[in-house]
This record gives structure tokens, C-alpha cells and sequence, in this order.
């Protein structure tokens, strides 16, 4: 048990380290240059209540 809590919670520090470092773009001509520049993919996220 205590060595799944250490486990769980490195695993919790790694996820906020890596989600320091991500920034999120809301405008998608240049979400789509800043992906194609570094050879990522663009993650498009449609939420919302209206629907």
C-alpha cells in the first residue's frame, strides 16, 4: 500500500512538472504553425453548454 501512495504521488509531480511547460493556444492558424514548427499534432477541444 505505502509503495503504491509514493508511486502514485511521483506519478502526480511528473504530470504538473510536464503540464508547467504546456501552453495552450486559442487561435488555430497559429496553433497550426507552432505545431507544423516543432512536428506535433494539434489537439482541438470543443466543449460547451449550449448544445
Amino acid at each position: 500500500m505505502k509503495t503504491t501512495a509514493i508511486g502514485l504521488l511521483a506519478g502526480f509531480a511528473l504530470l504538473q512538472a510536464s503540464a508547467a511547460e504546456m501552453q495552450w493556444l486559442t487561435d488555430l492558424p497559429k496553433a497550426q504553425a507552432a505545431a507544423k514548427a516543432q512536428h506535433k499534432t494539434v489537439l482541438l477541444d470543443f466543449t460547451g453548454s449550449d448544445w
